[in-house]
This record gives structure tokens, sequence and C-alpha cells, in this order.
């Protein structure tokens, strides 16, 4: 379910190294050098470094233009264009206040958003390997590993707020150096084993280097950087959705003249 963002992609599939992003007007396939299912930590080292990801998510929505039929757009258009300024407008926002307190957001973040989600994630896996999910993943080893996920969650809402955010950053540290190692270690094929661009993986690795660095060194800046680029993003999305309840409200007006 989870990709890098590209512009213009409405779905993903997975099955092995194969990864295809569906458009309206053709299929994008690459092979990945990791398979998520069997080495779910390594593709995110190797496949989706930190770096790659934060510049797909803003690449996406700065270059996003997709083609729109105003027939399929009246049709197939769920929600009115009022819900999609309002949207819009609350996640401008919610990003705009989120920049002005950084500090607040990361708080709230660490506190509260993780351990949720943790907790749910191991529920999650704990439901498909009871009884209740399919008989055929019904398995002692998926249900015990969601209960130790589910108490991960419970523990970190008990654990002081400074050392959750300690293990979210040697987390992060630790991923985008682990990149940084594999991207330029790859660098040693020459040109041409690095399909992707020599020098773009070279800068990868680099910068992923850096950031590590500067995660471990300086983190109240990386948490200013970090939460200031997520509000950006929110930014973005909500202009995003209020072109898109301006777009929508002038074909419905067109339709409704040419009627």
């Amino acid at each position: 379910m989870l990709n890098i963002p590209s512009p213009g992609t409405i779905a993903s599939y997975r099955k092995g190294l194969y990864h295809v992003h569906e458009t309206t007007t053709e299929w994008r396939v690459h092979l990945d050098r990791r398979d998520p299912k069997v080495h779910p930590v390594w593709h995110l080292i190797d496949d989706a470094p930190l770096l790659l990801m934060i510049g797909g998510t803003f690449r996406a929505l700065f270059m996003d233009v997709r083609a729109r039929n105003t027939k399929e757009e009246l049709d197939e258009q769920k929600t009115t264009w009022r819900m999609l300024l309002l949207l819009g407008f609350a996640l401008t926002v919610t990003g705009i206040f989120i920049g002005l307190d950084p500090f607040a957001f990361f708080e709230g973040i660490v506190l509260i958003v993780i351990p949720l989600v943790v907790v749910a994630a191991g529920v999650s896996i704990l439901i498909r390997g009871s009884l209740f999910g399919r008989r055929s993943r019904a398995t002692w080893s998926r249900i015990l590993l969601g209960v130790g996920i589910i108490a991960i969650g419970a523990s970190l809402m008990l654990l002081p707020g400074e050392l959750t955010a300690g293990l979210i950053f040697l987390l992060l540290a630790s991923w985008t150096f682990s990149s940084g190692i594999v991207s330029i270690k790859r660098l040693s094929r020459g040109r041409g084993g690095v399909p992707e661009g020599f020098f773009r993986i070279l800068g990868i690795g680099i910068l992923s280097l850096l950031l590590a660095g500067a995660i471990l060194f300086a983190p109240d800046a990386m948490i200013t950087i970090l939460v200031e680029i997520v509000a950006l993003i929110i930014i973005l999305l909500g202009i995003v959705l209020i072109g898109d309840g301006l777009f929508l409200k002038r074909r419905m007006q067109r339709g409704g003249a040419g009627a």
C-alpha cells in the first residue's frame, strides 16, 4: 500500500521485486532491489531512503497535473466542490499552525500518535493471526508478534517523551545512515551498474549521511526542519484540494450553463 509518491499514480501493485504504478494513461514498471514482504527493513534502506520519500512527495505535489474529462469529473466526483474547498482550507490552516509551533506538534506525535499507531498495528496483526482472521494465517507466531507489538505501543505511552523522541531519532538516524552507506557502496559497480543515475545515487548517499549526522548531533534543529517539511507538505496538499474544488466548481457551472 505504501510507496514513494509518483506524479499521476492512482494505484500501486507489487509482486516480488516487481513494482507497478498505475496512472490514467500508462503502467510504470520497475524492479525493486529488495522484496518488502521478505526484507522490509532492507527495502526501506535500499529502495526507499528517507530523502527519496520526502523528495518524491514534493515532486508529486508540484508536478501531478491530472488530465480531466468534464463528464467523468461530474459523474465520478462524489465530494462536492464546497467540501473540497473546506478540507483544503482546513489542511492549509493546520499546516500553518504546525509550522508556527513545531515542537508542540512533535510532542503530540511522540506522546499520542506514534503509540496509538503501534498499538493499532499490533491489533491488526493479532486479528489476522487469530481465529477471527483467515484460518490459514492463524499461527501462534503471528499472535505472539501482535501481542508483542501491542505491548511495545503501551510501553511507549508510559515512557518519558524525551526517551521516546530519542528512540525515534535513533531509528531515523540508523535508517538514513544505512541508506547512505548502501547508496555509496553501489557506486563501486561504476556508472553501468547504477541505472538510476550515478550522480543521483551519489547525492542521495552523501545527503543521507549528512542527515544522519545532523539528526544525532543537532536533534533540536532537525525537529524544526522535519516538522516544517511536514507542515509544508500539508499546506501544499491543502492548496491542491482548494484548486481541485475551484476547478470542479467551474466545470459544474459550465455544465449547468451548457444544459
